[in-house]
């Protein structure tokens, strides 16, 4: 349970997430939809966890994703 709200919370700050493998699961649970439309929101398989990491670590040089930012958050 503290994991999910964590996240949730991640993703309402506007915060990079990266989930890799069954870390998607972990998203699904907090309910947050991956769509592909977020650049600060990096979903992989365990094999391209390479590329992802080195988007997460772009996403995280943003500090936020402010596209992301809405009021209120769905989540």
């Amino acid at each position: 349970g503290q994991a999910v709200e964590f996240v949730k919370d991640q993703f309402r700050h506007c915060k990079p997430i990266l989930a890799i493998g069954a870390g998607q699961e972990l998203l699904e649970k907090a309910g947050i939809e991956v769509n592909g439309d977020d650049a600060a929101l990096i979903v992989a398989t365990v094999s391209g966890a390479g590329k992802a990491t080195a988007a997460f670590m772009k996403a995280i040089a943003r500090h936020r994703n402010w596209d992301r930012q809405i009021d209120p958050p769905p989540v």
